[in-house]
């Protein structure tokens, strides 16, 4: 299965492949393999429970298997936001090599994504802002793509 965003793995070649600032979001965005790969977004993966199984979306569910199960669900599926360890690892990582971090999440309103990934910005010794993008969905995700076209142009947070 695919698994979202820059791993431990190839975390070294990002910056000569993707700019200095670096692009995360989570998993409400639908950002795909190939524009992960293309951009070198992170995408942190909300939770899904459906009919008592938690699933980590886009980790351990892909979209496909999500619709099928939710059709053949017994109650409405639901999500929660990710753990705040979650959100410090990725800063700390993408941060070794000194990148702005431009973290771009899930509409307030509908869950407390954004208040996580603040907490997380908060605790970690990084240059992260965090972005309540107002959507969700390819709306949402628009904005990390337009965002990680200009870090790979070399734009900054400054410079913007």
């Amino acid at each position: 299965m695919f698994r979202y965003g820059i791993t431990k793995e190839n975390t070294a070649d990002c910056e000569e492949k993707y700019g200095s600032g670096k692009i995360v979001t989570d998993s409400t965005a639908l950002i795909s393999p190939e524009e992960v790969e293309k951009y070198g977004i992170t995408v942190i993966p909300l939770s899904v429970m459906i009919d008592g199984t938690v699933y980590q979306d886009g980790v351990t569910i892909g979209r496909e298997e999500f619709v099928e199960k939710m059709a053949e669900a017994k109650n409405l599926p639901s999500t929660s936001q990710p753990p705040l360890g979650v959100f410090t690892e990725a800063y700390e990582r993408l941060a070794k090599d000194g990148s702005e971090i431009i973290s771009i999440h899930l509409t307030k309103g509908l869950s407390g994504t954004v208040d996580a990934a603040q907490q997380a910005a908060m605790l970690v010794n990084a240059d992260v802002t965090v972005l309540d993008s107002d959507f969700i969905d390819r709306a949402e995700g628009f904005q990390a793509l337009a965002a990680a076209q200009l870090a790979q142009t070399g734009a900054s947070k400054k410079k913007s």
